[in-house]
C-alpha cells in the first residue's frame, strides 16, 4: 500500500532499510515480539532482517524511490 502511495504522490514514504532495522532493534530492546514467531527476535512477521531488507528494496524499486 505504501509503495503504491509513493507512486501516486511521487514522494518517498517507505523507511530506508537502515531506518527500519534500527527501529526493529530499538523496539525489540524494549520488549517487542515478532507477531508471527511470538517471541522477541530481530525479525518482521517471521522474516529475518536480511529478508526484510530485500523486501524493502523491492518495494522501493517498484516505486522508483531507491
Amino acid at each position: 500500500l505504501v509503495a503504491y502511495l509513493e507512486i501516486l504522490f511521487n514522494k518517498s514514504l517507505l523507511p530506508s532499510y537502515g531506518e527500519a532495522s534500527a527501529y526493529i532493534k530499538k523496539i525489540v530492546g524494549l520488549g517487542a515480539v515478532d507477531g508471527i514467531l511470538g517471541k522477541s527476535s530481530y525479525s518482521v512477521d517471521g522474516f529475518c532482517l536480511q529478508k526484510d531488507e530485500k523486501i524493502i528494496k523491492k518495494l522501493k524499486n517498484m516505486s522508483n524511490f531507491i
